[in-house]
């Protein structure tokens, strides 16, 4: 899809790192996207079919029927960090105070809210009858938001 859009003359944008993947007989080193899903374009109005018609897009990301732009600042922060080729990988987009849910590990099923304190990912657990809570400290990988 990348490469579509390159060769259809569109400027395209497909931020990715890298990860180890075992197969049965070795282990290398892939190269994956940063935004599993995600490549970014930049077009016009008038570009929206050739977008579209490129294999594997199935919608421009939108608001009210018109494509959505993301802020020039964001990508180019996105641009910097592969650049720098400093270790990276996604994460999940988590808010202070979400209710979250965690996925794997010993508790895993166990749903809190999370708090962040000095750049380390807590949950804070409580028991509303006692108005008492509890924190942990998790790892961000290992939790989803719940909706």
């Amino acid at each position: 899809m990348s490469r579509y859009l390159s060769a259809t003359g569109l400027e395209e944008f497909l931020p990715l790192y890298q990860v180890r993947r075992r197969w049965s007989d070795r282990v290398k080193v892939v190269d994956v996207p940063l935004f599993d899903g995600y490549v970014f374009c930049r077009f016009d109005d008038t570009q929206m079919v050739p977008v579209l018609s490129a294999p594997g897009v199935v919608h421009v990301v939108s608001f009210d029927g018109a494509p959505a732009p993301i802020p020039e600042a964001e990508i180019e922060a996105v641009r910097q960090l592969v650049k720098s080729k400093l270790p990276a990988s996604p994460c999940p987009y988590l808010k202070e105070g979400a209710l979250v849910r965690i996925r794997s590990g010993p508790m895993k099923g166990v749903e809190g809210r999370l708090i962040e304190i000095k750049n380390q990912y807590r949950l804070r657990l409580s028991v509303h009858m006692l108005q008492r809570s509890v924190e942990v400290e998790i790892d961000p990988e290992s939790v989803e938001a719940l909706t």
